[in-house]
């Protein structure tokens, strides 16, 4: 896998100014998504490897933050209210795993269609506005693809 390079730049000005830069933060390899969390304080970064999800102080670029997942991170999102969806590329076995902001254990783990081979497609997960449902998007390597809806997926 490449190496992942991320760079926060400041835009108020109107003019992107970087403020800071690194390699491989975390020992992340192909970047593949990034998320912001409501406080603008972390960023979650998903890549195949390594097999868990990585927070990311937005200032420093150093890790905040480790949800232990599984082989090989696909997906992430936060809802408005903290909640941590970490989706995971699984064709046979858990495909979402769900966090509080900051927890190190899952509150909740989601298996979307067990033993059918089909898995979470890359950055295929979504909160809706209130933090209430989490969407998916699964499929096979074909171009059939499935909407699934998380309901109580924030149970704050």
């Amino acid at each position: 896998m490449s190496n992942a390079g991320v760079t926060v730049y400041d835009v108020s000005s109107g003019t992107p100014k970087p403020l800071v830069a690194q390699d491989n933060p975390g020992d992340l390899g192909a970047l593949t998504g990034l998320a912001l969390t409501p406080d603008g304080k972390s960023l979650l970064a998903t890549g195949g490897y390594p097999y868990h999800h990585l927070s990311l102080a937005l200032d420093s670029l150093e890790v905040d933050h480790i949800y232990p997942t599984v082989a090989y991170p696909t997906a992430s999102a936060v809802s408005a209210r903290g909640a941590v969806a970490a989706g995971v590329d699984n064709s046979w076995g858990e495909d979402v795993y769900l966090f509080r902001q900051g927890g190190s254990e899952p509150y909740r783990v989601v298996d979307f269609d067990p033993g059918t081979g089909s898995y979470l497609r890359p950055n295929g997960l979504a909160w809706s506005p209130d933090g209430t449902r989490l969407f998916a998007v699964t499929g096979t390597d074909g171009p059939r693809l499935s909407l699934r809806v998380v309901t109580a997926a924030d149970p704050r």
